[in-house]
């Protein structure tokens, strides 16, 4: 949402790959294309969220409410690491 973030991050990405002798090498196009989302780009974050939410996916992240009282107030591992 802020104006002009896109043109700016495209031409970093530009100049990094015309710069960079590691990136010249492995990235042959200078072109970059951005995706449009579905919605306002104030609360895409929110409807990708909502979406994980719905699938079947976040019952194996997810932590009962038994499982959080036994912790005793430890710290909760990042559910990363529960894979």
């Amino acid at each position: 949402m802020l104006p002009g973030l896109k043109h700016r991050l495209q031409q970093e990405l530009i100049s990094t790959v015309e710069k960079s002798e590691y990136y010249s090498n492995k990235i042959y196009s200078k072109e970059f294309k951005f995706h449009q989302p579905p919605c306002k780009e104030n609360y895409v974050c929110w409807l990708g969220a909502s979406i994980f939410g719905c699938t079947d996916a976040m019952n194996l992240r997810a932590m009962t409410r038994d499982q959080y009282l036994k912790s005793n107030g430890t710290i909760i591992k990042d559910w990363n690491d529960w894979l």
